[in-house]
């Protein structure tokens, strides 16, 4: 209970954090407005795809693993950025894409870990308090990202925070481990 609580909480402030500053972040880096605008659209459009992508890989492979490779892909895109002095506008967007199809995964993790590892006997309950954990994360993550960012100056050091919050996101999701057996109705 504790460690779903707790990789929801740390990835959605990471997805969070970057999905409400993504604009700044891209200014910081050298992209125009009208730079940033279609890109910010196709960040949009991959949380749709990254919702219903995870949502039928989670059917068939087992979910910590997807959500491993799916919060990979963030991280690295992250750390180009924080790499960079400046990106182009199609590494950007690129960037953007990971980041929402990220974003699109979360949620449907959220919900279908929590089926699979508490079962349906009690799932309303345990999804209603693990929910508080995401929506903490996910409350607090942008005023956080924004706080942070003008106390350096800069995204670059946030950057980093945010590779390493999704490291040890990617850590805690091959934590859970296997699904429990489920109990026949008999039981």
């Amino acid at each position: 209970f504790w460690l779903l609580g707790g990789v929801l909480f740390l990835t959605v402030l990471a997805v969070g954090g970057m999905l409400s500053n993504f604009p700044l972040i891209m200014g910081e880096e050298g992209l125009t407005r009208q730079q940033i605008a279609p890109i910010a659209g196709a960040m949009g459009i991959s949380v749709i795809i990254g919702r219903v992508t995870v949502g039928v890989l989670a059917d068939r492979f087992w979910a910590p693993a997807i959500a491993a490779i799916v919060f990979s892909i963030m991280a690295l895109g992250v750390l180009t950025l924080a790499l960079s002095s400046s990106v182009s506008p199609s590494t950007a967007l690129l960037i953007a894409i990971a980041i929402g199809f990220a974003a699109g995964a979360e949620l449907d993790l959220l919900v279908y870990l929590t089926g699979r590892y508490f079962g349906t006997k009690f799932f309303s309950e345990v999804f209603g308090v693990v929910f508080v954990f995401f929506s903490i994360g996910g409350g607090i993550a942008g005023p956080f990202y924004g706080a942070v960012s003008q106390s350096s100056g800069s995204y670059t050091n946030l950057l980093f925070g945010t590779v390493g919050i999704l490291v040890v996101s990617i850590a805690l999701f091959i934590l859970l481990g296997a699904y429990p057996k489920e109990e026949s109705e008999h039981d």
